[in-house]
């Protein structure tokens, strides 16, 4: 009789551990994106294939969803790069432990990708309740103006607008974009369209890089949950497991 009623006693701490895990009132389940459509490799050569497209998971998530959300690192080392995928998405755990999202931005320094011009989106993609294929360019593809080949994003099939302007992808700052080797003269200011440097808060570099003329940029997608204990849609400890986007090459003239 003891021993069942300790069982039972330690079955309900159990369920009291989840119910109160991540700091929610109820336990919270995220799920990851559904579906990877296209996932660039930093060694390619074919820049069509630069570009990253998913399916969001949104129709079997809980009221707590907010969105996906894109996390990025610039590296001018692709081994680096490579390593340090490795060990993040091994800390993946298929139960919502947010651990390797955790580690990926605390231990490692992966940052929010941005908009501009901005939407004001606490997370990339808020959610609906309808799975949607989104679709986003870092960069234009040089030496060609067709619309598919332009930094740009794309949500359900439709690009996204601000104020008559294509919305593009941007660097954590919220104003530097990912055409490092932009040389149009358009950015006056020498502000924007710049190569990341050392001390730079999203980039990794490397004493050892061969090639001043290309960088990396690894991507991943995560689902997250509110946390009405931080009162954040932003907190990681909730997120769900870690998607490989793809690693985009940014080379000079590609």
């Amino acid at each position: 009789m003891i021993r069942k009623k300790f069982i039972a006693k330690f079955t309900l701490s159990c369920l009291a551990a989840l119910l109160f895990s991540c700091g929610l009132e109820t336990y919270t389940f995220t799920y990851p994106v559904l579906y990877v459509y296209n996932n660039p490799l930093y060694s390619s050569s074919d820049s069509t294939t630069y570009y990253c497209s998913f399916q969001t998971n949104e129709t079997k998530q809980i009221d707590n969803f907010v969105g996906t959300d894109i996390y990025y690192r610039i590296y001018n080392n692709s081994s680096t790069l490579v390593s340090n995928r490795t060990v993040i998405l091994a800390a993946n755990t298929t139960n919502n432990s947010g651990a390797a999202a955790m580690l990926m931005a605390n231990t490692y320094g992966f940052k929010q990708l941005k908009m501009k011009p901005s939407l004001g989106y606490s997370v990339f993609i808020p959610a609906t309740g309808t799975n949607r294929t989104v679709y986003f360019r870092l960069k234009d593809m040089y030496l060609t103006s067709d619309t598919d080949f332009r930094a740009s994003i794309r949500v359900g099939g439709a690009y996204l607008y601000s104020g008559g302007n294509l919305v593009i992808p941007c660097r954590n700052d919220g104003t530097k974009t990912f055409d490092f080797f932009d040389d149009d003269n358009s950015d006056s200011s020498k502000k924007i369209d710049v190569k990341p440097v050392s001390g730079d808060d999203d980039f990794t570099c490397s004493s050892t890089a061969t090639d001043s003329d290309a960088y990396y940029v690894q991507l991943f997608a995560v689902g997250m949950s509110y946390n009405t204990a931080t009162l954040s849609s932003t907190d990681l400890s909730c997120a769900s497991d870690l998607v490989d986007l793809g690693s985009i090459p940014i080379i000079k003239n590609k």
